[in-house]
């Protein structure tokens, strides 16, 4: 019951608590045995993948710490988009955002810092394409 889906969405209760944040809802969810399934690990990492577009840094580390703090939530940063094959920290990477590269890489959460797109990059190559010389570095001083 807890872990219905929606027949619509095909995403969990779970999942829509976490969408807008509610961690009240989060927890009493999880307490009564409630798991994020696959759909929601898909959407999950097409969220973080726009909210690192976006630079959404607060949203991300919420959902980063939440993930953190509660084992039923899956958040793969190593999901790929299926157009470039690219993951959270490529797109980090393009942005030039340091804080939020420090934050997955150091999320102890899956983020396979040598991912390679389907171009053949991995982030730290991006970020030496895109000029985000700190980005590239930090990156390259986590192999």
């Amino acid at each position: 019951m807890v872990n219905d889906v929606d027949p619509v969405t095909g995403t969990s209760a779970l999942f829509e608590a976490i969408e807008i944040l509610d961690h009240d809802l989060i927890d009493r969810l999880c307490d009564k045995g409630a798991r994020t399934n696959n759909n929601d690990w898909q959407k999950l990492g097409e969220m973080l993948i726009d909210l690192t577009k976006r630079q959404q840094y607060e949203k991300i580390s919420a959902l980063v710490n939440l993930a953190r703090r509660r084992p039923e939530i899956e958040l793969d940063l190593d999901y790929r988009d299926k157009e470039m094959g690219r993951t959270v920290l490529h797109y980090t990477a393009t942005v030039g955002r340091k804080d939020i590269a420090e934050l997955y890489v150091q999320s102890s959460l899956n983020c396979d810092i040598l991912a390679i797109d389907n171009e053949g990059l991995n982030a730290a190559d991006i970020a030496k394409r895109h000029g985000h010389a700190e980005v590239e570095e930090y990156l390259r001083n986590q192999f």
